[in-house]
């Protein structure tokens, strides 16, 4: 590849380095900007990338950063935070949480 080119064509289900790379859902003729790494990955809104399915809970940046995540639910949160800076936002009271620590569901911080 050049600098110019602007994307790789694999078959869904390639291998590179230990990552599986799918394809299934991204409609290449008219997606723009669809990406979608992993098993059960879907990528249907142009502009996205999605990366593994509902099982994925951190995605890490290249220097080992945590990339913000979010978890919604209609009530306060019941569930365990996965790490520390998780939000999740109560869509029925229209409340965001943020954790604090990873223990227990007591873990998370009324923001506003």
């Amino acid at each position: 590849m050049t600098a110019n080119d602007s994307k790789i064509n694999l078959p869904s289900g390639s291998m590179v380095d230990g990552l599986t790379i799918s394809t299934s859902d991204v409609d290449s003729g008219v997606a723009i900007n669809r990406i979608a790494i992993g098993a059960n990955a879907s990528a249907t809104v142009d502009n996205t990338a999605v990366i593994g399915d509902s099982s994925v809970a951190q995605v890490f940046a290249g220097n080992g950063n945590v990339l913000a995540g979010v978890v919604t639910g209609a009530a306060i949160p019941t569930i365990t935070p996965v790490y520390v800076g998780q939000m999740f936002i109560d869509t029925t009271n229209t409340k965001v949480y943020i954790a604090t620590g990873t223990a227990g569901s007591s873990d998370w911080s009324v923001l506003f």
